[in-house]
């Protein structure tokens, strides 16, 4: 991400990165994150906040970045969806599913997927996003009627409920 981050400020974009999260899970990783920021000559770009209310946040964004080598299904994406904001995201865990829906889905992409550890990528998306800014609002609406549409927390407990029912009658009603 901060990578992606010296490419936009090479090409002269404006913008301003703010990641999110504890800083002190791994206190090394942050340091580096912090050295790398400042040797890049990006501290007028990029801010490290730590752990924050991110609802709080999340209307001050126009777009959200999720860069991570390995995920399962990013509650952060579903969060950034509902708030109908667009992601750049790589290609790890459900991001892709999550941004581009299933087959039968009927909204459209809420964003872009890239490859891991591709900060060219990245920065590429970013610069799109901030080139078409319609298509950019499009993207978030899509995401929030693709949240409204399969991601409410009744509907996954509902799910849930369906699949162990269906297993337990498999099993013989027997609970393991």
């Amino acid at each position: 991400m901060i990578y992606a981050a010296k490419i936009l400020q090479e090409r002269h974009r404006l913008f301003k990165l703010t990641i999110m999260g504890p800083l002190d899970e791994d206190e090394d990783y942050a340091e580096e994150c912090r050295l790398l920021i400042e040797q890049s000559g990006l501290t007028d770009y990029v801010e490290l906040v730590g752990k924050v209310d991110v609802q709080a946040y999340l209307p001050t964004f126009d777009l959200l970045l999720l860069t991570s080598i390995s995920e399962g299904q990013p509650l952060a994406i579903l969060e950034g969806m509902a708030a109908g904001i667009p992601w750049v995201a790589t290609d790890v865990g459900a991001c892709s599913e999550l941004l581009y829906g299933r087959a039968d889905d009927p909204f459209g992409p809420a964003g872009f997927i890239v490859p891991p550890v591709h900060p060219e990528a990245v920065a590429d998306k970013v610069e799109w996003m901030m080139d078409y800014p319609q298509e950019r609002m499009r993207f978030g609406k899509n995401g929030r009627e693709r949240v409204r549409q399969y991601y409410r927390l009744q509907q996954v407990v509902d799910r849930y409920k369906a699949i162990y029912e269906t297993r337990r009658e498999q099993y013989g009603g027997h609970r393991v």
